[in-house]
């Protein structure tokens, strides 16, 4: 038992200094990690909360892996900010959390971030665009009844052009909502296959197609009308 905890130590070690090796942004130290996770901070405080944060965040991830039977292919290299300019300094996008679809960084005002990690998870899968990596919440309150007054109006191919530029507050909990509609009508499988059938660079609207067996137009169509009843 002992030589096999031993080993575990030195398995996670190993992939700690592979992703401090590989990603570290200057003036960022290493402060907790596990085989998922490493955390990055300017500051030299990370207490009970964060440390507690830290487990948070590895049984999240390993509930993703299992629920969209993706694994990571790399830990997750998390930076945590004291604000959103700090991350825009970094990045060039004001935001309280930030990742890039298939990217394996973390960016984020607080040390436990679901939606973010979700992006992480879901990354691995396909890139059809970030319009469609949100889930059923937002800011702690269910998309569908946020945007059930302005669906009508939501104009799809801006906000998938323009997804990061837009307002958080419509364009996550809009791109939440629909995708919760796609889950909804036709399951969480089929939504992996339509993430699958993304590698980068391809027709997403052809994936849709191919994926759904009606367009993105007329899903999107459909969602605005469900919102509208």
């Amino acid at each position: 038992m002992r030589t096999l905890a031993r080993a575990a130590t030195v398995a996670v070690a190993g992939l700690l200094a592979q992703a401090v090796s590989a990603q570290t942004l200057p003036g960022f130290h290493l402060m907790a990690g596990t085989s998922r996770v490493a955390f990055f901070s300017r500051s030299g405080d990370f207490g009970g909360r964060q440390k507690a944060d830290v487990k948070r965040t590895d049984a999240f991830l390993a509930q993703m892996e299992k629920t969209l039977t993706q694994p990571l292919a790399a830990p997750i290299s998390y930076y945590t900010h004291e604000r959103p300019e700090d991350i825009a300094a970094q990045t060039g996008v004001y935001a309280y959390g930030l990742t890039r679809v298939g990217d394996s960084v973390v960016h984020s005002t607080t040390t436990y971030h679901p939606h973010e990690l979700v992006h992480a998870v879901a990354g691995g899968l396909g890139d059809p665009g970030r319009f469609f990596h949100d889930e059923g919440r937002w800011d702690g309150r269910a998309v569908d009844a946020l945007v059930r007054a302005l669906a009508a109006t939501v104009d799809r191919k801006q906000l998938v052009k323009s997804f990061d530029s837009l307002p958080s507050a419509v364009a996550y909990p809009v791109a939440g909502s629909f995708v919760k509609h796609l889950i909804d009508r036709e399951g969480l499988p089929k939504l992996i296959a339509f993430f699958r059938a993304c590698p980068k660079g391809v027709n997403v609207d052809a994936a849709f197609l191919r994926t759904y067996g009606r367009s993105f137009q007329a899903a999107f169509a459909e969602w605005q009308q469900r919102m509208a009843a």
